[in-house]
């Protein structure tokens, strides 16, 4: 019999800010997502709300890296080294064509604390500087998530149409000023 022995990966640091750094998903995340996804709050993050999905969701997430360079970023606090949430950079569909998303999920205890504000301000800026300087970036977002909807517009976000979705049926599309700054 194989003892089970857990090795710590090293980190994959995309960009940071003064208080966190955006890196690559690790295993160790993947403990502190099964608790979130049960939550009410993540259900058009996590459209199938189990546990279990965390693993394939985690490979997906760092396939899309390896092949898309870009991806689902993990939220790190630089002092604690504590997981905070996520941010999503990546392509979805719409009305036949490609479009870019900016998204974000918190963990509870990171709520009401800023942490979405600087870490989408700097995954923005690092996809308009290291991926796509040109491109627009979206966020779906349903009707009734008033704090998602709070965050888009102070990141300078403006309202487009309501888009259709298999899964959440309705949902409401933002768009971002295209550059850096925002």
């Amino acid at each position: 019999m194989i003892a089970e022995k857990k090795v710590a990966l090293p980190r994959i640091y995309i960009a940071q800010t003064d208080r966190f750094h955006l890196r690559l998903p690790a295993m160790e995340d993947v403990e502190i997502e099964k608790v979130r996804c049960l939550d009410a709050r993540c259900r058009f993050e996590w459209r199938y709300k189990k546990p279990e999905r965390c693993w394939p969701v985690l490979l997906t997430q760092l396939e899309q890296w390896k092949t898309m360079q870009i991806g689902t970023l993990a939220i790190e606090c630089k002092q604690t080294s504590q997981y905070m949430g996520v941010i999503h950079l990546h392509p979805f569909q719409s009305d036949g064509s490609t479009l870019w998303e900016l998204g974000w999920g918190l963990v509870k205890e990171a709520e009401g604390k800023g942490i979405a504000m600087e870490a989408a301000q700097t995954a923005r800026s690092w996809f308009f500087t290291k991926v796509a300087p040109t491109t627009r970036l979206y966020t779906r977002c349903k009707a009734d998530n008033t704090r998602s909807q709070n965050l888009i517009k102070r990141l300078g976000g403006t309202y487009v149409k309501i888009i259709k979705d298999d899964v959440f049926g309705d949902m409401d599309l933002w768009t971002y000023p295209t550059d850096a700054n925002g």
